[in-house]
């Protein structure tokens, strides 16, 4: 894996809605994922800021009356990424958490290329610690970039790592010696 440079990939921002409401005004552009059918964010439009809003429900298949992501979705966001390039760009849902980081991914996969998967999921947990990207939207994103698996991968690839270093690092917590029971040691 490379490191990943901002002049590689621009300057890419994701946040949650509160976030984008309180300094949509730093940003150039702005792609706003909200739940279809609820009020979404709009930026206003004299503040020259571009905008678009892409609605989906934060869920990996369809149950119920869900709209889970599309091809055309991520397609749209991809464009509007490419066409804002030169400026910085915030992508945002409700928490920031899933559905903004996946999409995120996509663009970033996008400006490094084919064969940089790995180093796109990588600096995107590097640069967002508490997030858990929507699988969905990943693989949909690797259809659209025609990647052939190798963005899913090397998102579940990363994911895995990262998971098995949590563990070990819980696992290292939990042996060490309790302060309660090093005092009991010293009575």
């Amino acid at each position: 894996m490379t490191t990943v440079t901002k002049e590689e990939i621009g300057e890419i921002t994701v946040s949650s809605r509160d976030f984008a409401r309180q300094n949509y005004k730093g940003f150039g552009a702005v792609i706003t994922i909200g739940d279809p059918g609820c009020q979404q964010f709009v930026v206003p439009e004299e503040s020259g800021v571009k905008q678009l809003i892409l609605e989906f429900d934060d869920a990996i298949s369809m149950h119920g009356n869900s709209k889970i992501v599309t091809f055309e979705h991520l397609q749209r966001a991809i464009e509007f990424a490419r066409e804002h390039r030169d400026v910085p760009l915030l992508v945002h849902c409700g928490a920031g958490e899933r559905r903004s980081p996946a999409t995120a991914l996509a663009i970033i996969a996008d400006r490094l290329g084919a064969g940089r998967e790995d180093d796109a999921v990588q600096y995107l947990f590097d640069t967002y610690k508490d997030i858990e990207p929507n699988t969905r939207v990943i693989e949909i994103a690797d259809h659209v970039l025609d990647r052939s698996g190798d963005l899913a991968c090397g998102y579940y690839l990363v994911k895995d790592k990262r998971a098995e270093e949590k563990q070990a690092e819980m696992e290292k917590l939990r042996s060490k010696p309790s302060l309660t029971k090093s005092k009991r040691r010293w009575r």
